[in-house]
Order: C-alpha cells, then structure tokens, then sequence
C-alpha cells in the first residue's frame, strides 16, 4: 500500500515523479526554528547503508550492472542452451544498443507498448492505469499462444 500511495499516486494524478526520502528530514536543531529537545543537539546523524553494495563503480567485486536476456536453463551445461545469450553491460539501453538487441534475437522477442494515453480532467487515473495493465498483461500471453507456448513464455 505504500508504494501505491507514495510512488503511483502522485504519478498518476499529477503525470510527476514522486519524492521521498531515507533519513531526518527536519533541520538541525541549532538551525531550527522550533523548540526542540536539548538532547536533538547532541543527536549524531549517521549515513544509509545497503547490504549488498549498490555502488557498481567502487564495489565491482560484489555488484554488477550486467543484464542478460535469456532463460540460461542450467548454468553448468555447455550445450545449445548456453548459446545466443545476448548481455549488457549496463541498464541504459541506447537506440543503437535497442537496434542490435531486436537483431540478434530474432523471433525471440515480442515488442509490447507499454503506453497508454493520460486520463483526462476528472477522469479516474486508477481506472485509467488498470486498463492499460490489463492491455499490457495480455499481450505477452496472446503471442505465446501463437508461437507454440515456448518455454520462455
């Protein structure tokens, strides 16, 4: 429910990404211009730390940003299902990146628009956002429908 509240809402009713934050948001104490407690004056603030590190460029040894598409079935296997596995080394996809991606996987792939029109004035924007999942959910069904039900499906 959090995330519906803090984070689609507002991209929904106001077409904005929504803010938040992590720590403290209130002012030092001594820069404050509420009364605050005398201990708020000796409260150390500390910094957020994720486990594991999500700081590819200085944790390399324990974070990647490689993103392969393929189903690699067993790892361990060194057959025709290791082949034709397309990587990237990074989560930015470029046009031209896009371009090779549809290339070297052929018939593989599906493309599904994951757009819909925004909701007009007074328009329910829930209503508006259940459609287009339901639309963007059945498309992916339809085409496996139609290749045989693959595996990857």
């Amino acid at each position: 429910m959090e995330d519906l509240e803090l984070l689609l809402q507002p991209m929904m009713e106001d077409g904005k990404e929504a803010i938040g934050s992590m720590g403290d948001d209130a002012p030092l104490a001594v820069l404050s211009e509420q009364n605050r407690p005398l201990s708020h004056y000796f409260r150390q603030n500390f910094s957020q730390v994720t486990n594991p590190p999500i700081d590819p460029l200085r944790e390399g040894r324990v974070m990647t940003l490689t993103t392969r598409f393929k189903n690699l079935g067993n790892i361990l296997a060194q057959d025709e299902t290791q082949s034709r596995v397309y990587v990237l080394s990074s989560p930015i996809l470029t046009n031209g990146m896009y371009t090779r991606m549809m290339r070297e996987m052929r018939d593989d792939v599906a493309r599904i628009d994951c757009t819909f029109p925004a909701p007009e004035p007074g328009e329910d924007a829930g209503a508006t956002l259940r459609k287009a999942l339901i639309r963007i959910r059945a498309k992916p069904s339809r085409r496996c429908r139609s290749t045989n039900a693959r595996t990857s499906c």
